[in-house]
């Protein structure tokens, strides 16, 4: 159930020119509800029949800040500036581009676990929902490509492409878990996510 989403939205554009493109965005939110999704019956979440407003808080899919620059960049004829045509072949008409996008940032350490404890038997402490916030988050994607038209009218036109997914290869953790183990040990871990480095390449011929 949703509460209220606000955010200031603020973009700026760069239109191609110089053999550049340019496109950046930011956000900045709060998104607040009483609960982020309609399975309340089969979850291990249980509201307070006395006190709906409990747990109002943070949606979970809440993202304060998020950032994205997204950009072409035509690289320049080196074999036209050397005047060589084989040059040019071969080094000419590459774009590049590449999208990279972040929100938050990344916090050493949450809170002092020795502070909380488990909540005495039928009731539900004072701790507010979705209190934690998780690390933040940072991607690139870049991709390189070029097409070379074939000496056969539009019969063939074959296309090179190389791309990388998670350029930085920067491992993404979980948000922290926030739940007290049968031994009355307060869980503050995140597990590794998000995919590994890939970089692959096509060859495509159109014809």
């Amino acid at each position: 159930m949703n509460q209220g989403f606000s955010s200031l939205q603020v973009s700026l554009n760069k239109r191609f020119t110089h053999g550049l493109n340019n496109q950046l965005s930011y956000t900045w939110s709060k998104n607040i509800d009483y609960f982020s999704s309609n399975a309340q019956m089969t979850s291990n979440a249980v509201p307070d029949p006395f006190n709906f407003f409990r747990f109002r808080g943070p949606a979970d899919f809440d993202h304060r800040q998020r950032f994205v620059d997204a950009l072409v960049y035509q690289i320049r004829d080196a074999g036209h500036a050397l005047g060589s045509p084989i040059a040019s072949a071969g080094l000419g008409n590459w774009p590049l581009s590449a999208i990279a996008q972040g929100r938050g940032a990344e916090i050493a350490h949450y809170f002092n676990t020795s502070a909380v404890t488990q909540a005495p038997a039928g009731t539900y402490g004072n701790l507010g929902r979705t209190s934690l916030v998780g690390l933040g988050y940072l991607n690139a994607d870049a991709s390189l490509s070029r097409s070379v038209r074939l000496p056969l009218g539009d019969a063939g036109k074959p296309t090179f492409r190389a791309e990388a997914f998670n350029l930085l290869n920067r491992p993404e953790l979980a948000n922290p878990g926030t739940k007290v183990a049968f031994e009355h040990v307060w869980h503050n871990r995140c597990n590794l996510g998000g995919a590994p480095r890939i970089v692959q390449f096509s060859l495509k011929i159109l014809f």
